[in-house]
Order: structure tokens, then C-alpha cells, then sequence
């Protein structure tokens, strides 16, 4: 934390402002308090270097300590008026006599002074104007700064933070060995951290938050997410393999002690309403092109989003008679879409088909054709879209949208345009579907359509076929 520091011989009532700064200050650091845990902030821009019997330790700009009451400190030192990016500790006095000795190098939070100005006072004249007050230095800023200091008190994780440690032994002369695996980072309270690694095998990845318990495990053998009920320990079944999660990047989640009955821990399926949360799609399976497939249902999914949408009637073409009748033919329908989301068993079969596009009818006055019907097994269906039609001296139909069932959503296609015979000209456009819009009517040729299901175009003025319909598709999310 970074404040400005008054005195009352500035002119203003320093008490007073210094009290306002305060309170602005205490609700910062309420505020860090409850969003994060403490721990260190960019950790990794400490450069640690040992020598005989001390460590210098130099800090990046962004290096922070966010101790356990909400206070930001920075690494600017501990002298006031004087800042500096290094610090360099002593643990000779921590050598032991005999045997040996544990020394943590800890961080926390020491109050500072920067930027000093010269206070002179009020001038001659001005209503608190006192010959006997003499001119001083003050240090306008208070700085919220990182000190460090070797100990043999464990950190409290509050207000003091180990960087590292170190065993010293009797009579030596130099620190040849130190470990930071401990040093707490600080994270987001009320956070759901979780692993991906192997069931009995070492887990992927740092162990976040250095000495945050894991909330979640991804079991990537059986497919399945884990809830944590208790905490990592030796004594717990589901923990193997380490005394504590603190740094140690060998823990182990054993999933073969994971069960529901050991109570420290619950496998989470996607039906899991407690965990809804974590229960989101994650993977995609696209069935677009026209036929026949089959989808194996994964181990671990009991629910499947499907997104099924039938092919696209084509446009019909047409060959003016001359004179003034200028003919337009008619725009295809566009294929339905059902859409839901479907409980299903791991391992079994679904049949999946995608609808064909309907054909583009001929130049020679043809009708379009019909879009496939697409299908995700039996639990939906979508319809294709009906050809544009073509007729002598009459309007001409646009083919009708295809319907859809089986879905929470049912939409039917979006029907094609109609086309005519005479001296005016209707556009024989393709209809949309639930993916966008069909192909447009053309002179000479009508335009295929151009989303997953929507219907061609006809043709109008000049002799031409209509556009083709785009095929049906089927998307999964699961």
C-alpha cells in the first residue's frame, strides 16, 4: 500500500487528512483480506543468492506480499528515505553449537517513508505564521514494504511467510543448500482448485497455491472429476505418498481409495446437481457431411446436448417461355432443428444420420429436391426442407420448411420463397434454418444454400437450374 503522509504545517490539518487515508486504507485492505488468502504475489522474480553464511535476495517490480490482514507490500527496503530492490540476510548467529538447526528465511510487512520535502511553514502574513517554528525534512509517502528475516519460529501464515529454509549444522561456514518448496503464494478465497493427473500417479503441474488443499481431481482413467471432502494428509485413504500438500509435487490422489463409502471423497457425474458448476460440456462431436455414423458414448458422460438439423430442399429452375412471361421458380425450404440436451450410458452405441441436401432442380423447368431427414438415435429427429416447386403461368410454391422433434427446442425450417409466371418477378429465395440463411435467387441460376440445413434458391429471368439445398447436421456437446 501506497499513502500519502501529511503534517500540519503544510498549510493543512495533517491529522485530519492522515485519518481519511487511513480509512480509504482499511477498506483496501478489507478488501484483499476477503477476496485472497496471503501468500506471495510473482514469486518467481526473486533472485536468491547465498554467500558464506548469508543470502542476498533481489525482487522483480512485481514481487508483492498480500499478508493474512489485507496489506500489499511491496519490496522497497526497510530504511526510510532510501528504497532498494535488495536485501541481504545473516544466519551466522543461527549456527548451532552442535547438532543441527532448522532456519526459515521469513517475510512480512514493515512500514516505511519515501519521498522527502522541505516543510518551512506558513510565510509572514498568513493567520498561523510562527517565527519560532523551524524548517524540516518530511517524508511525504508511506510505503507498505517486504522485510526479511531469518528465524527459527515457523511462519504463522498471517503476518509472516517463509521464503525459504535451510538446515545449518554445527560449524559451518556457508549455505550450500536451501529449499523454497514452501513458500505460500496467495490465492483466491472460497476457490476450486483443481488437479488433472493419473489415478495413482503423481499429479500434473505445481501444487497450486502451495499448501491449498485440493478441492477437485480430474480422474483421467475412469473419466471422472472427484470432490476432496477432507483434507490431504497421511491419515486420509484418498492421499498417498507425501505428510503434506505444502510444495510437495509428489502428492498423490489414490482413486482406488476414492470411493463414496471412505467419505473422503465423491465422484462427480454430470448429473451431479451438487456440482452443476463443474458439470459443463467440455468436448464437441460435428456429424456434416450426408450418411450414416456411429457415436460410442464415452466413459464417465451420462448427458449429451445434441443439435440435430435436416438437409435443405433445393431451388427449382426454369426456362422462360418468351415474350413477357419472365418465370421465377421457386426457393427450397430449409430442414428443422430439434435440439436438447439427453441422458444416455457409457459404452453404448448411437446411431447418428445426416440428411442430404436436396437437389437443385433442372434448367428445363424443374422442381427441387427434398433435404435428407438427420436423426441423433431415437431421441430426435429433424425433417428435411421441401424442393422449390416450378409451374407454367401460375405461382410457383416455395418448398416448406421441415419439422423437427424429440427436442426441448423443436424449430421448423424457414420456408422458401415463392416464384411466379408473368411480367413481374418474385425472388424465389431458399429458407434459413436454426444456422443461418439459404441461397438467394439468381438470373441464369438460382444459389445453394449456405448454412448446415437452409434451403437453395430458384431461378428467375434467363434459363437455369435452381440452387442446391446444404446438407443436415448433427453437433454433440458433451
Amino acid at each position: 500500500m501506497q499513502q500519502p503522509n501529511y503534517t500540519d504545517l503544510q498549510y493543512v490539518n495533517g491529522a485530519l487528512l492522515n485519518s481519511g487515508q487511513a480509512y480509504i486504507a482499511a477498506s483496501l485492505k478489507d478488501l484483499g483480506y476477503r477476496l485472497f488468502s496471503g501468500g506471495f504475489i510473482n514469486f518467481n522474480e526473486l533472485t536468491i543468492t547465498p554467500s558464506n553464511l548469508t543470502i542476498a535476495v533481489v525482487a522483480g517490480s512485481n514481487f508483492r506480499l498480500l499478508d493474512g490482514n489485507g496489506n500489499l507490500a511491496g519490496f522497497y527496503g526497510t530504511t526510510n528515505g532510501a528504497t532498494t530492490d535488495t536485501l541481504t540476510i545473516d544466519f551466522s548467529s543461527f549456527v548451532p553449537s552442535s547438532g543441527s538447526q532448522l532456519v526459515y528465511l521469513l517475510a512480512s510487512k514493515l512500514a516505511i517513508t519515501e519521498n522527502p520535502v522541505a516543510v518551512i511553514g506558513p510565510p509572514i502574513g498568513h493567520p498561523d505564521y510562527n517565527p519560532a517554528n523551524a524548517p524540516f525534512t518530511w517524508n511525504f509517502e508511506t510505503l507498505d514494504s517486504i522485510q526479511l528475516v531469518a528465524s527459527t519460529t515457523a511462519p504463522d501464515n498471517v503476518t509472516t511467510f517463509e521464503v525459504l529454509r535451510t538446515t545449518l549444522v554445527a560449524g559451518q561456514t556457508s549455505i550450500t543448500s536451501y529449499s523454497t518448496a514452501n513458500a505460500r503464494y496467495a490465492q483466491p478465497n472460497q476457490s476450486v482448485i483443481v488437479y488433472a493427473g493419473n489415478p495413482n500417479g503423481n499429479l500434473a503441474g505445481v501444487q497450486g497455491g502451495n499448501g491449498v488443499t485440493p478441492s477437485i481431481v480430474w480422474d483421467t482413467s475412469d473419466n471422472l472429476f472427484w470432490v476432496c471432502t477432507t483434507t490431504g494428509s497421511d491419515s486420509t485413504a484418498v492421499w498417498t505418498g507425501a505428510a503434506n500438500l505444502q510444495g510437495n509435487s509428489s502428492y498423490t490422489f489414490d482413486v482406488a481409495n476414492a470411493v463414496p463409502g471412505t467419505q473422503n471423497a465423491i465422484p462427480i457425474t454430470q448429473a451431479d446437481t451438487r456440482y452443476a458448476s463443474i458439470s459443463a460440456f467440455t468436448r464437441m462431436s460435428s456429424y456434416t457431411s450426408a450418411g450414416t455414423y456411429t457415436f460410442t458414448v464415452p466413459a464417465g458422460v451420462t448427458k449429451i446436448k445434441a443439435i440435430v438439423t435436416g438437409g435443405g430442399g433445393g431451388g427449382a429452375g426454369c426456362t422462360p417461355a418468351g415474350g413477357n412471361n419472365y418465370q421465377s421458380a421457386a426457393g427450397g425450404g430449409a430442414g428443422g432443428t430439434a435440439i436438447g440436451v439427453y441422458t444416455v450410458t457409457p459404452g453404448t452405441n448411437i446411431t447418428i444420420t445426416v440428411g442430404a441436401a436436396g437437389t437443385a432442380g433442372a434448367a428445363a423447368n424443374g422442381n427441387g429436391g427434398t433435404g435428407g431427414t438427420s436423426s441423433f438415435g431415437a431421441f430426435a429427429t429433424a425433417a428435411g426442407g421441401t424442393g422449390g416447386a416450378w409451374a407454367t403461368n401460375v405461382v410457383s410454391a416455395g418448398g416448406g420448411g421441415g419439422i423437427a422433434s424429440g427436442g426441448s427446442i423443436n424449430t421448423q425450417g424457414g420456408e422458401g420463397g415463392d416464384g411466379q409466371s408473368g411480367s413481374f418477378i418474385k425472388d424465389g429465395h431458399g429458407g434459413a434454418s436454426w444456422w443461418g440463411g439459404g441461397g438467394r435467387a439468381g438470373s441464369s441460376g438460382g444459389v445453394a444454400g449456405t448454412a448446415y440445413g437452409s434451403g437453395g434458391g430458384g431461378n428467375y429471368q434467363l434459363a437455369g437450374a435452381g440452387g442446391a439445398g446444404q446438407v443436415g447436421a448433427v453437433v454433440l456437446e458433451y
